[in-house]
């Protein structure tokens, strides 16, 4: 599912993303200079690390940098991360420290937290109901659940969901 792609792709593949983004802010220059004033975002797909992030925002504002003393403007580019990943989500907190703002990639981080692919997603392999505790209990197999959401069996331990008024 994951192969090499995202940062990682370009990070390994020198040269994609500073062509992309010295087109992106060569695009914004001239906006700029035909009287525009554009609010523009680059966001880095698939993080899984603070230092992933670094290395390629580092990049980008040199190149940000330099088109914009090319054409004459102060280019002002916001630089932000695709919260893909479970391990982009737990360690978000060090992500913002260079990140201007997040996007969460619910497909990705759904299907990479759960080991689930899209092409095998069945969507009675969860509760019928979404306001209801629904943590699978491992006994639970598709011989043993019901269609009642009132029968879903809970994990051990399990805090109860509070009472729907």
């Amino acid at each position: 599912m994951l192969g090499l792609r995202g940062v990682r792709l370009g990070l390994v593949t020198i040269g994609l993303y500073e062509m992309q983004v010295r087109a992106i802010a060569e695009a914004t220059a001239q906006r700029m200079r035909s009287g525009g004033r554009p609010r523009v975002e680059i966001m880095i797909p698939l993080i899984g690390d603070a230092r992933d992030l670094e290395i390629v925002a580092d990049r980008a504002r040199t190149i940000v940098d330099t088109v914009g003393a090319e054409y004459g403007v102060a280019l002002r580019l916001e630089i932000g991360a695709m919260i893909e990943l479970p391990r982009a989500a737990l360690t978000a907190s060090r992500i913002a420290q260079t990140a201007r703002f997040f996007s969460f990639g619910t497909n990705d981080l759904t299907q990479t937290t759960w080991v689930c692919p899209a092409t095998t997603w069945k969507p009675r392999s969860y509760p019928p109901t979404s306001n209801k505790a629904s943590w699978m209990s491992p006994r639970s197999t598709p011989s043993t659940r019901t269609e009642s959401a009132n029968s879903w069996p809970s994990p051990p331990n399990a805090v109860a969901p509070p009472a729907r008024t």
